[in-house]
């Protein structure tokens, strides 16, 4: 054999060579944009199925703390027109107003041992106390109540002159739980997304 021979049968082997590189580099390209394009896809996918499953929990909690928060507003206002100083009409509507703070208080504590599941624990736990001391407020009024209205007393005035629970109802209602409904209020809101222009001012 001589060198020319050599030559031919390196230039072909080097050109089967470089041929068989080329087939094997394409096809190994053509797999990974294959692999690449797929996994793109299971990501876009899963990223979608993600984003959705978000946003419907988003909406569920938006729905829980509008419902809580209405509800809490609303037995908070009933609870204060039945131990408000001021009130108009007889014994049976002071009656009917008491039961009625009673129910709005009871579907307000409900909901929110139902709902607690949808709040961070520092919240869910000021929710569950502030519905507990609705419900202690209201409890402690229509007792007072009760028994004054059963003996023909005020139930603004205790037996020994000093101002009763009934009164005092009247003052927790009025001014201490305030604090405590702007507190839930501003985390609602921070949980929303929605914050007041004046504290980005």
């Amino acid at each position: 054999m001589d060198w020319i021979e050599i030559l031919e049968q390196l230039g072909v082997f080097a050109l089967l060579l470089g041929a068989g590189t080329w087939l094997a580099k394409s096809a190994i390209e053509k797999w990974l944009e294959q692999s690449v394009a797929t996994f793109k896809e299971r990501l876009r996918r899963e990223s979608h199925e993600h984003s959705v499953r978000f946003e419907r929990l988003h909406g569920e909690r938006a729905e829980a703390m509008l419902a809580i928060w209405r509800a809490i507003r609303s037995a908070r206002a009933e609870v204060g027109t039945f131990v408000s100083p001021l009130q108009s009409g007889d014994i049976e509507e002071q009656t009917n107003r008491g039961k009625e703070a009673r129910k709005h208080v009871v579907e307000t504590r409900k909901l929110v041992i139902e709902d607690l599941i949808f709040f961070p624990k520092g919240l869910a736990e000021r929710l569950d106390q502030a519905t507990k001391e609705l419900s202690s407020t209201w409890s402690d009024a229509w007792i007072d109540y009760t028994v004054s209205r059963d003996q023909g007393k005020n139930p603004y005035m205790a037996s020994d002159g000093k101002f009763s629970e009934f009164y005092r109802a009247w003052e927790r209602i009025s001014k201490d739980f305030e604090p405590v409904i702007e507190d839930i209020e501003a985390e609602f809101r921070h949980l929303l997304g929605v914050e007041d222009c004046a504290e980005h001012e």
